[in-house]
């Protein structure tokens, strides 16, 4: 199978080093890194962050898991999406273990800090959510509990 379509057949759109090692079984760095080298060349996949590569069409939700370990899609991004609340945030909000904001690909990721007991286990959690094609992303729909929880 072509190395690419292993990259589609994956249904993920964001990926680290890691990522496509495991996807593709590479088994030197070498190959990855030409892999990789090619791929941004042909602009199959961008460099849009540290050791984060994408598709063209990558799910921004997906990214903002991936830029920070420990942190879930959360507050006004998961209300306004769940039809709770109709303001317009251009930020997408997260729940983390400390408090920044990130600026990528003209998009503002807004990690919140919440107690540390309160985020033990969240890199454990294995909840799924749902993505087209009925493939799914683990951490992304944590946020869908949290909403259930708060109504």
């Amino acid at each position: 199978m072509n190395k690419y379509q292993k990259i589609l057949d994956s249904w993920k759109s964001v990926f680290t080093k890691k990522d496509l090692e495991k996807i593709l079984d590479l088994k030197s760095k070498d190959a990855l890194d030409k892999f990789l080298y090619r791929s941004k060349k042909t602009w199959i996949l961008k460099n849009i962050f540290y050791g984060i590569y994408v598709l063209k069409n990558y799910n921004v939700l997906e990214l903002a898991c991936k830029i920070k370990k420990k942190s879930y899609i959360s507050l006004e991004t998961v209300l306004k999406e769940k039809g709770v609340i109709f303001q317009y945030y251009e930020k997408l909000f997260l729940i983390s273990d400390n408090s920044l904001e990130k600026n990528v690909d003209d998009k503002t990721f807004c990690y919140k800090k919440i107690k540390d007991e309160m985020v033990v286990g969240i890199d454990k959690l294995d909840i799924e959510f749902l993505q087209p094609g009925g493939c799914t992303s683990s951490r992304t729909s944590v946020a869908a509990v949290e909403l259930q929880c708060a109504l």
